[in-house]
Formats: C-alpha cells, structure tokens, sequence
C-alpha cells in the first residue's frame, strides 16, 4: 500500500490499498465461515459422548475463538486501511486545490 519516493517520503498507492482492502475482506469472510464450521462441529460434539468427542468440542471451541479474534483484528485493520486511504486522498485534493489556486503562490519568491 506504501512505498517511499525518491526523497525517502511515505507515498500511498491507491490502487495497492484497494487491492489490500479486497485481500482483507477475502481474509475476513474465509475467517467467518471457519468460525461457522467451528461452531457447528462444536454443536454435533455436543450430542455425542466420550472422551474423543469431549476433546473435539473443547478443540473447536478454542480454534473458534481463535478465528473470531482474528476476524476482529483483520477487521480492525481493514478499517484502518480505508481510513488511511481516505485521509490521503482527502489530502491529495486539498493539495491539488492549492496548487490549482493562483492567489497561491507555490515559488516562495517576492512579490512586489
């Protein structure tokens, strides 16, 4: 999603960020239908006895709540990519703005 300029400045690349957020929401649903299956094996442990089954349920359980918190992180960081990206390109426009507006003037010269 980033990458430094020649004068070592952070630069965003819109169309990286984008493809990060699409690769974070594949992530996210991949994650979400784990926790479903988990849940699931979890409930059919249930109505079985013994000591096998017992160990299944208690496992599902765990990778359960592992996929969901990594659900909420990966969600996290999804939010926080499209709010870097559109606090960027908010910056960009304002930026283009400026430079767009003659009263402005970019040169840092004198005006007489």
């Amino acid at each position: 999603m980033a990458y430094h300029d020649l004068n070592g400045k952070i630069m965003i690349d819109e169309v990286s960020a984008k493809r990060d957020i699409k690769q974070e929401e594949a992530a996210i649903e991949i994650l979400k239908e784990a926790v479903s299956a988990l849940k699931l094996l979890a409930a059919e442990m249930d109505a079985m006895e013994g000591a096998v089954p017992s160990a299944i349920q208690t496992k599902a359980q765990e990778l359960q709540k592992a996929a969901q918190k990594l659900t909420d992180q990966l969600t996290t960081a999804k939010k926080y990519t499209q709010k870097i990206l559109a606090d960027y390109k908010s910056l960009d426009q304002k930026y283009a703005a400026l430079l767009a507006d003659p009263s402005h003037s970019g040169g840092g010269g004198r005006h007489v």
